[in-house]
């Protein structure tokens, strides 16, 4: 049987993609900086680096039978708050029309349920970081 699971994560550069965000947004007051700004001091990062986030996906995604087959990308954008909380998760770039696929949820679920994340920082204080997250999904053969 083939499964469907996370085979690709696109790291560093995933990670440093923050399509059209705008400096000036705001949560709880603070603005929020885009992954990709060179003034940051220190960025987010999940606990144990990237090669535990995948570890993270990959034991925490459900794949419905109906969609294992499925491949693409979903693109999730969220907020590293200034607790390390990930905040406002949401499906940045879409390729359905309509509701959300029971694979966009799944992949949404997933990073809400990740860990605290260390903080991102500026002048040495801690700051919310906007993160764009490529996800990528395959077949194992």
């Amino acid at each position: 049987m083939r499964k469907l699971i996370a085979i690709l994560w696109t790291i560093f550069i995933g990670l440093t993609i923050c399509f059209g965000q705008v400096q000036n947004d705001t949560i709880d007051g603070q603005i929020v900086y885009p992954f990709a700004d060179k003034t940051l001091d220190k960025l987010p990062e999940f606990p144990g680096g990237n090669a535990m986030m995948m570890s993270f996906i990959r034991k925490n995604l459900i794949i419905q039978k109906e969609q294992e087959d499925w491949q693409g990308s979903i693109y999730i954008s969220f907020i590293v708050d200034t607790t390390g909380q990930v905040r406002n998760a949401y499906i940045y770039k879409r390729y359905f029309k309509g509701a959300l696929t029971p694979i966009e949820n799944e992949a949404l679920r997933v990073v809400n349920i990740m860990p605290i994340w260390s903080v991102g920082q500026k002048k040495g204080k801690k700051v919310p970081v906007q993160i764009t997250l490529p996800i990528k999904f395959g077949l194992k053969e």
